[in-house]
């Protein structure tokens, strides 16, 4: 069963959202909240496997709302569904960590199938975005890692275990884990070793 918290300030969308998504036997909806305040919230009491969330939303927007979330769930999955399709969302939602960006007028089918496909590891943009903007832009910045994955890494190529990582940043060992993943999935390497390699070549740690 997927579990899913769903974001948006509309209620009549909300509904709507639901409506379509309890077609779909797996997939169920523990919560709905109106922005992005409420929706950090609801990830501290609900157990869920994906947010679906708006860009537009009063008080925290649903790109800080992304931002605040990855750094504290950095494996959860993340689905943007907005009216905006301009270039400059898409690439800040990227950015924010969104695992997916889909235009609000989405079929149905196609909605549901994002969600199966981001639930299972991938990444859905929407046919109306434009592929080679995406391409580029995930070419480009592939190897990009935030502040906090450089950070796991200098402690890493330290000689710090799992553990001791996380006691150092106060997050727990599984979060820890999915960030050196992320790291390596990024860089395209495959061990702890190949990590002290990358970081002695561009300079993170030195002997």
């Amino acid at each position: 069963m997927i579990k899913l918290i769903l974001a948006d300030d509309h209620k009549l969308f909300r509904e709507g959202v639901r409506s379509i998504l309890e077609s779909a036997k797996d997939i169920e909806i523990v919560d709905e909240v109106a922005d992005g305040r409420a929706l950090i919230n609801s990830l501290r009491k609900h157990e869920t496997d994906m947010i679906m969330l708006d860009i537009s939303m009063p008080g925290i927007s649903g790109i800080e709302a992304c931002r605040i979330i990855r750094k504290e769930y950095p494996c959860l999955k993340i689905l943007m569904l907005s009216m905006h399709g301009e270039e400059s969302f898409v690439r800040s939602a990227i950015e924010a960590g969104a695992n997916g960006y889909l235009p609000k007028e989405i079929d149905h089918s196609e909605l549901i199938e994002a969600i199966h496909i981001i639930h299972q590891g991938g990444n859905y943009y929407s046919k109306d975005i434009s592929y080679k903007l995406i391409n580029s832009y995930l070419n480009k910045d592939k190897q990009q890692l935030t502040p906090r994955e450089k950070e796991i890494l200098v402690l890493v190529c330290d000689g710090l275990t799992n553990k001791e990582v996380a006691d150092r940043l106060f997050i727990s060992v599984r979060t820890v884990d999915c960030h050196k993943n992320n790291i390596l999935q990024k860089l395209g390497l495959k061990s702890s070793v190949d990590l002290v390699k990358y970081a002695l070549k561009n300079e993170l740690i030195s002997l």
